[in-house]
């Protein structure tokens, strides 16, 4: 009986689980949507900012160096 119990309980964990992947995978689907739709929101993310800055910052560490 407690291999029963125990292969129940591992089902269950596994629902929960499969469950959480989904949702995650509904949201990022979500989420590229809306960059499909809409790809100039990227400018807006604090990620590309943050890629941009890094970006001209080494740029400029560049030119210092080149001159």
């Amino acid at each position: 009986m407690s291999f029963l119990t125990t292969l129940l309980e591992r089902q269950q964990s596994l629902q929960v689980t499969s469950k959480g992947i989904v949702d995650s995978l509904n949201v990022l689907k979500e989420e590229k949507e809306k960059l499909v739709n809409n790809p100039s929101i990227i400018l807006d993310s604090d990620e590309y900012k943050e890629v941009q800055k890094n970006y001209e910052n080494s740029k400029k560490k560049n030119e210092t160096l080149n001159n």
